[in-house]
């Protein structure tokens, strides 16, 4: 069994696993989706657990898989920083996404734990230092930091509105993981970017079978800006934008 295979079934497993375990959580804590009779339509409430599944699954699928290929990581520069920033920002989404589902926070606090997530990757070396528009090259230069926050905020927040379906922002995600880790492929591109877009493709799909329709869980903030915030990384670290 090669690694991308490895990296996939392990995440699927853990977030199968796991699901459960955290919905169990969340009830307890009162994170969970009430329906109100007008948008939310559900008959009961439903736990909002996507972000701690999600979490969990990738970073149990990534800790395996490096122990099976120790190797994995070694051809590449700057994978261990950039797989350490993304933890950070990952954890700190996940904790901003939970404080939301469960209390509600104001539009400027989530933005701020938004901000300070994209900001933690900035020294982990994915800026954009040029923009290709209608054929010509944009230098940003000194705006370069502020234009890479500006991407991971938008990556963040596209998936998370798109979160209003039962399996839709869930599906999307699939999809959109397995094209990045498949041109990835394709072009030869870095290991890390490939890991980290499988682990997240599993992840999502063990979760699937709980968020598909009439869905047990919901992936809730946490889950919908995790995905946002890894997909929007890892296209720029692999400069697939």
């Amino acid at each position: 069994m090669n690694s991308n295979l490895l990296i996939f079934l392990v995440a699927t497993i853990a977030a199968t696993i796991f699901a459960p375990v955290a919905a169990v959580l969340a009830r307890r804590c009162g994170i969970v989706d009430r329906p109100d009779g007008q948008r939310k339509l559900h008959a009961r409430p439903v736990p909002l657990t996507g972000g701690p599944t999600i979490l969990f699954a990738i970073g149990a699928a990534m800790a395996l898989t490096v122990l099976v290929f120790p190797d994995l990581l070694t051809s590449t520069d700057g994978d261990i920083q950039f797989l350490t920033s993304l933890g950070a920002a990952s954890l700190l989404i996940v904790i901003v996404g939970i404080l939301d589902d469960r209390f509600g926070l104001r539009g400027r606090q989530k933005l701020a734990g938004q901000i300070l997530a994209a900001m933690i990757m900035i020294p982990s070396g994915i800026m954009i230092e040029e923009i290709s528009l209608f054929g010509y090259e944009i230098e940003v230069g000194h705006f370069s930091a502020f234009v890479t926050v500006f991407w991971i905020l938008g990556a963040i927040n596209a998936l998370n509105l798109i979160d209003g379906v039962d399996g839709l922002a869930t599906t999307t995600g699939i999809v959109l993981s397995l094209s990045v880790a498949a041109v990835t492929s394709i072009l030869g591109g870095r290991p890390d970017g490939m890991l980290i877009s499988l682990a997240l493709a599993g992840a999502l799909t063990g979760f699937l079978m709980y968020n598909f329709p009439p869905a047990r869980m919901f992936l809730g903030d946490s889950g919908s800006m995790l995905i946002g915030l890894v997909l929007g990384c890892v296209a720029l670290k692999c400069s697939m934008k």
